[in-house]
């Protein structure tokens, strides 16, 4: 998965977040889905800040019981080691994201 370009903007600031993630997943027979990630790379920008070199994890669970949709809750933790280009000891970031998805299959 290839999370680019999620931006927040507001009168004075403006947020942008990427984000490269191997995904595994699992169909549970009760209208469940599960998944895990681990985000190879991520990277966010605020207005005066740049952290890099992020990496970290992501959890979901999906409700497939509408049919050709999933509703989704999904748990991200990141942590970077860069921050405006200089090494640090670690920035966090966590988040919860709520979304609506069309899962394909392709097997």
């Amino acid at each position: 998965q290839v999370t680019s370009g999620i931006t927040i903007e507001n009168d004075a600031k403006k947020y942008d977040a990427k984000d490269i993630a191997i995904f595994a997943g699992l169909d549970l027979p009760i209208l469940l889905r599960f998944y895990a990630g681990y985000v190879v790379s991520a990277s966010f920008e605020a207005t005066s800040a740049q952290y890099d070199e992020g990496s970290g994890y992501k959890l979901g669970l999906g409700f497939t019981g509408l049919p050709f949709i999933s509703i989704n809750a999904e748990y991200k933790a990141v942590s970077y080691d860069k921050f405006n280009d200089a090494s640090i000891t670690t920035a966090d970031h966590k988040s919860v994201l709520l979304g609506v998805s069309l899962p394909l299959k392709f097997f």
